[in-house]
C-alpha cells in the first residue's frame, strides 16, 4: 500500500486536517482554541503513508500548534496540555506507521509463499506408470516388495551350483 499515491494522499489528508484546524481556530475567535485537534493529523497520515512521511506531517503539526498557541490568549497549562498532546501524537503516529508497514511486508511474504504452494499443488501429478517397460509400481510398498521369494535352506542361498531356473 505504500506507493506514490498513498504517500500523496497521506500528505494531503494530514495537511488538510492541519489546515482545517487552523481555519477553525482563526474563526473561533480569541477566547477559544481548538489547537489540540491538530494531533489527529499525524494519525491520519500514519494510516495512509509510510513512517517518513508521517514524521514530516508530525513536524508540520508541531509547528502549526506552536504558532497557534503563541498567538492566542491561553494559559500556560493549556499550552502544555495541547502542545503535549500534539507532541505525543507526533511521536506515536510514526511508530504506528512503521508497525503497519512491517505487518504489510509480513502479509506480502506470506501471500507469496501461499501462491508458490498453491502453484505446486496445482502442478500436474506424476505419471501413473513408472519403472521399466511401463509396469506400474505398487503404491505404498517399497520397490520390489511382494516379488521376493522365500529363501530355501541349503547352500548358496538355496541354489545349487550350476542350477538355473
Amino acid at each position: 500500500m505504500t506507493g506514490r499515491w498513498s504517500t500523496v494522499s497521506g500528505v494531503a489528508a494530514g495537511m488538510g486536517v492541519i489546515a482545517a484546524v487552523v481555519t477553525l481556530d482563526v474563526l473561533s475567535g480569541p477566547g477559544a482554541s481548538v489547537a489540540g485537534a491538530i494531533a489527529a493529523a499525524p494519525f491520519v497520515t500514519a494510516v495512509l503513508a509510510e513512517w517518513r512521511t508521517t514524521v514530516a506531517v508530525s513536524v508540520a503539526s508541531l509547528v502549526a500548534v506552536t504558532t497557534i498557541l503563541l498567538n492566542t490568549d491561553v494559559t500556560a497549562a493549556e499550552v502544555i496540555a495541547r502542545g503535549g498532546a500534539v507532541l505525543l501524537a507526533a511521536v506515536v503516529a510514526p511508530a504506528a506507521a512503521a508497525a503497519r508497514e512491517r505487518r504489510e511486508r509480513a502479509l506480502a511474504e506470506v501471500t507469496r509463499v501461499a501462491e508458490v504452494a498453491q502453484r505446486a499443488l496445482r502442478a500436474p501429478a506424476a505419471p501413473r506408470r513408472l519403472g521399466r517397460a511401463g509396469r506400474p509400481l505398487p503404491v505404498g510398498e517399497p520397490r520390489g516388495a511382494g516379488r521376493r521369494r522365500p529363501l530355501r535352506r541349503g547352500r548358496a542361498g538355496g541354489r545349487r551350483p550350476g542350477h538355473r531356473r
